[in-house]
């Protein structure tokens, strides 16, 4: 009894095998290439099996392609959930402002400068205010006492500004509801 050889499978070209798969020349080589199809030699497939690769393909992405596949879809929840996040800071942000308990930059940097402002002034009137009084002074000791009180006496009368300052604070926490208001 002869036995028979298995017939050798249907070798088919890339065209062949592309209208079989209803693809494209290029998507067969590039599913040939990531190795989704199996290449019988150059240019030659073999039928069944790439219709069975092709069909599994198409089931569920393998390999490679399904970690990928997975960490998009992670990247993507994180950028979901980063944004989400973001805009529930800035809803915060923006009650918060209505409340007027957020001072915008420009007027803190406002009340800041005049206090500065103040501050150097006061400091820099003290050497003409004490440079005529220290010259009749005879001692190291005596000029050092003077400047010192005169030092101190800027430095009580400037503690004084800082009511301004608290002052001044408040008229931009007041202004703050109104220029949030003027925005909305």
């Amino acid at each position: 009894m002869a036995t028979r050889k298995p017939k050798p499978p249907a070798l088919v070209s890339g065209n062949e095998i592309a209208a079989a798969l209803g693809l494209d020349v290029r998507r067969v080589q590039q599913l040939a290439a990531d190795g989704t199809l199996p290449k019988a030699g150059h240019g030659k497939y073999e039928l069944k099996a790439c219709i069975d690769a092709y069909d599994a393909y198409k089931a569920g992405l393998t390999g490679d392609e399904a970690d990928d596949s997975k960490a998009d879809s992670r990247r993507k929840l994180k950028a979901e959930a980063d944004l989400a996040e973001h805009k529930a800071e800035l809803a915060r942000l923006e009650v918060e402002e209505e409340q007027g308990r957020l001072i915008p930059a420009e007027q803190v940097a406002d009340a800041w400068g005049k206090v500065l402002s103040t501050v150097k002034a006061r400091l820099l009137a003290i050497p003409s205010a004490v440079a005529p009084e220290v010259q009749s002074l005879a001692t190291v000791a005596e000029i050092e006492a003077h400047i010192r009180a005169a030092v101190t006496g800027a430095l009580t009368t400037l503690a004084d500004v800082g009511d301004e300052l608290a002052g001044a604070l408040d008229e931009v926490e007041h202004a703050a509801p109104s220029a949030a208001a003027d925005n909305g």
